[in-house]
């Protein structure tokens, strides 16, 4: 956005004072960093309570514990750091790897080398842990494919190798028992445009970031 020519600025004028304060609002339009730093900060800020507030909208759906990921996006977004500004424009760094669903749609896979496959959960209990934290569960079997894990009080024990290391591997012998986790190869994330202000709130908030710098100016805070 360039302020010069899509903000609108309306100065009141004194004979006395309207001079100096026009030629401070000129330089500060040729000072563009500040200005776009301005603006950037106030844009950063309605990110930050944008993600706190959708963070709050949106708990876990099947009722388990929250983790708090969209709260954790929020203070993400607000480091110093993910915001940079030259003479050019104001960049700020959205790093939190779900943020871009507001883009398009994400097809999430394992990303740990040697795994095959997304641990699901769909118990409340199962929210926050990672399935390989849990040993009293096991794998469950249909038609000889292992398709999630169980709690299992109907286990059988198998002993295994795997890379020449021997171990005990369990495995649910029938159904039964609460099932933690639905194994998928990946997932698709639908696109979620509401992860982010709208286009017409972050351009208003960048009008504000640089209407404040403006009445500085004319208020004479700035030289």
């Amino acid at each position: 956005m360039d302020p010069s020519k899509h903000f609108p600025v309306t100065l009141t004028l004194r004979a006395d004072t309207a001079l100096p304060r026009l030629r401070s609002l000129a330089r500060s339009l040729q000072r563009r960093t500040e200005l776009h730093r301005a603006m950037g900060r106030r844009v950063q800020q309605l990110t930050r309570d944008h993600l706190v507030e959708f963070s709050a909208r949106h708990p876990n759906r099947v009722g388990g514990r929250r983790s708090y990921y969209w709260f954790a996006a929020a203070l993400d977004v607000a480091r110093p750091d993910h915001l940079r500004a030259d003479g050019r424009a104001a960049v700020l760094s959205l790093t939190t790897p779900g943020i871009t669903r507001t883009l398009g749609p994400v097809y999430i896979t394992p990303r740990t080398p040697g795994v095959e496959y997304l641990a699901m959960p769909v118990c409340p209990v199962a929210y926050g842990f990672r399935a390989g934290w849990l040993p009293w569960l096991a794998p469950m079997i249909r038609r000889g494919l292992a398709v999630g894990l169980i709690e299992g009080e109907n286990r059988i024990r198998q002993r295994t190798t795997v890379h020449g290391q021997k171990g005990e591997t369990y495995f649910a012998e029938k159904p039964g028992g609460l099932v933690w986790y639905w194994f998928a190869q990946s997932v698709l994330q639908p696109q979620d445009r509401t992860l982010l202000p709208s286009d017409a709130e972050l351009q208003s908030a960048a009008r504000e970031g640089a209407a404040a710098v403006f009445d500085a100016i004319i208020a004479g805070h700035i030289k």
